[in-house]
């Protein structure tokens, strides 16, 4: 396999993952995240993996899963965690500072915090995945502190070495962490202290403008798909509707993944069956891709629209992908694209 192979191989293994899921094990990621930054060597890609230590806010990873006990409910986790898609409308309300990023896994979700100097990622998991993701950042201190955030006792640590903060706290049946680059402890303290409540009206209009909330949803998938040739097998109500909160470039992929998906699908039963004509017709569609509106906003920010158009080229040519490594599209797309394979 040449070198170019390779960084194309690599990124259709990550194109699926084009943000960082919080489930993933904290030994996976605690040190690295996949940023949706792509670098680009001639025609190949890769999305890179980036070193831990001294990271900007967006680099930061985190993920993991294992029981502990789940803190008592309180009636403002309650309110907080029942709106919005579940997301805890939390705001750092100091002068200056807005939400960067925000994004939704179900259960997990994270949302970003900058006042373009510093920055703050809140990310929020399952309440029983508490003492594994605690345990994780213990084992890596160099200080640690109890403190309170958002009203509720908190464990603060600094990495070993570094001046990464990080802290975590239970409240309701959410586990959430804090993390951010600052000069010293007394730096982050006095940012994390203006971490709030706010009703949801409030959330919702800091989210920045890339964000789609679920009110917004089936119009910017109905606009995704202005010039997609969408095949039958799509269900386009059901991407319409979802209360997760998505960036454009998430729910892009998704849209998009959810056509190609289905489109390569054909093609490959056409060639089972020696249906020449459904082949064709998939081999078609695909190759309309490469003027999906969708995927050319999305081209600059992340790897998952070369993946998309390196299958397109592979169903019109000898159904490979990554060049002369003989990949079989058909072993590829579902880790490439997160397509449910049932072959």
């Amino acid at each position: 396999m040449t070198t170019d192979d390779a960084i194309r191989r690599a990124l259709h293994r990550h194109a699926a993952t084009h943000v960082v899921n919080p489930t993933l094990p904290p030994s996976t990621i605690a040190r690295a995240r996949i940023a949706r930054v792509v670098m680009v060597a001639g025609l190949c890609a890769v999305v890179g993996a980036v070193g831990f230590a001294g990271l900007s806010l967006a680099d930061l990873g985190s993920g993991g899963s294992r029981t502990s006990p789940a803190a008592a409910p309180s009636e403002e986790a309650d309110r907080a965690t029942e709106t919005a898609g579940g997301a805890p409308l939390l705001l750092v309300t100091a002068d200056g500072w807005r939400m960067t990023y925000a994004d939704q896994f179900g259960t997990n979700g994270d949302v970003m915090f900058s006042n373009g100097a510093h920055g703050l990622e809140l990310t929020w998991r399952a309440a029983d995945t508490h003492d594994t993701y605690l345990k994780d950042r213990e084992r890596e201190a160099g200080d640690a502190w109890d403190v309170t955030i958002a009203g509720q006792p908190a464990r603060l640590i600094r990495y070993e070495g570094t001046t990464d903060f990080t802290a975590l706290w239970l409240d309701g049946d959410k586990s959430l962490e804090l993390r951010g680059v600052y000069a010293d402890v007394d730096a982050y303290k006095a940012v994390a202290a203006t971490l709030e409540f706010v009703d949801e009206d409030e959330w919702l209009a800091a989210l920045p403008d890339d964000v789609v909330d679920p009110a917004e949803r089936p119009a910017v998938v109905e606009s995704m798909l202005t010039d997609v040739p969408v095949h039958r097998k799509v269900d386009v109500e059901k991407l319409k509707t979802g209360s997760e909160i998505k960036d454009r470039y998430q729910l892009g992929a998704e849209v998009s993944g959810a056509v190609a998906c289905a489109w390569i699908d054909q093609w490959l039963d056409a060639n089972e069956s020696g249906d020449d004509r459904a082949a064709r017709e998939a081999v078609d569609a695909m190759a309309t891709s490469r003027h999906w509106a969708v995927l050319e906003e999305m081209k600059p920010q992340g790897g998952w629209t070369e993946v998309l158009w390196d299958y397109a080229d592979s169903m019109a040519g000898d159904g490979t992908v990554t060049g002369g490594s003989k990949i079989l599209l058909a072993d590829d797309y579902g880790s490439g694209l997160g397509c449910k394979v049932d072959k």
